[in-house]
């Protein structure tokens, strides 16, 4: 065995995809009671107004499933996409270009996600 794969973890992309693989099982594993009791608490608050639902957001325990919740999320669906994208994107330069993209929407979509909450949470203090 001469590759250097078979040198303890000295090859980059190994050691890449082992971290790669290791996130997307955490983010799953946080997500499962995250998104239970998000599930729940839409279907509670389903007939609910939108007063009642901003003081539910407004909730500090509430405010902190939900950033965690939405931070998890896109974190989860940023490592999954990457995975397809080294599957079937071929060429460097549009491998790299698909790779940036997601990147940067996930980390936008979860700034948007936790400055929302951080409004209406900070709306309920005031």
């Amino acid at each position: 065995m001469s590759g250097a794969g078979a040198n303890g973890g000295q090859n980059g992309a190994a050691e890449s995809g082992v971290s790669h693989w290791w996130g997307q099982r955490l983010t799953a594993i946080l997500l499962v009671p995250l998104a239970l009791w998000f599930t729940a608490s839409f279907v509670t608050l389903s007939g609910a107004g939108l007063v009642l639902v901003r003081q539910w957001i407004g909730a500090p325990v509430t405010s902190l499933f939900l950033a965690i919740f939405m931070a998890s999320l896109f974190r989860h669906i940023q490592l999954g996409l990457e995975v397809v994208v080294d599957d079937y994107v071929h060429g460097p330069t549009h491998n790299r270009a698909a790779t940036a993209s997601i990147r940067i929407g996930c980390i936008l979509c979860t700034a948007v996600a936790l400055l929302s909450i951080l409004v209406i949470y900070l709306d309920g203090r005031g």
